[in-house]
């Protein structure tokens, strides 16, 4: 687990990973952390990190974006999402 504090903008960022997420303890103080920075007048967020490939879902939505940015311009559009992007998108929904 990783935490940062942004005096600046009043914010608690928490960073856990798939092993931290497991660990009913940890996550309890974790949540227990984030009220109390609320307490405090922080947004407390929490980023957990996922279990997909992030090369292909990093590439699934920079495909998406440019898709929807050529729409917008009037541009031939991008190729499609890869199947497993289709049934991940379709399964979230």
């Amino acid at each position: 687990m990783k935490q940062l504090v942004n005096e600046e903008a009043k914010r608690v960022d928490f960073y856990l990973t798939n092993a931290d997420q497991q660990d009913e303890q940890l996550m309890a103080n974790v949540r227990a952390q984030c009220r109390q920075w609320h307490q405090n007048g922080y947004r407390a967020v929490m980023f957990l990190s996922g279990k997909g490939d992030l090369e292909e879902c990093i590439g699934d939505l920079l495909r998406h974006n440019l898709r929807v940015m050529a729409k917008r311009e009037g541009e031939i559009p991008m190729p499609a999402p890869t199947p497993k992007a289709k049934a991940r998108s379709a399964g979230s929904r």
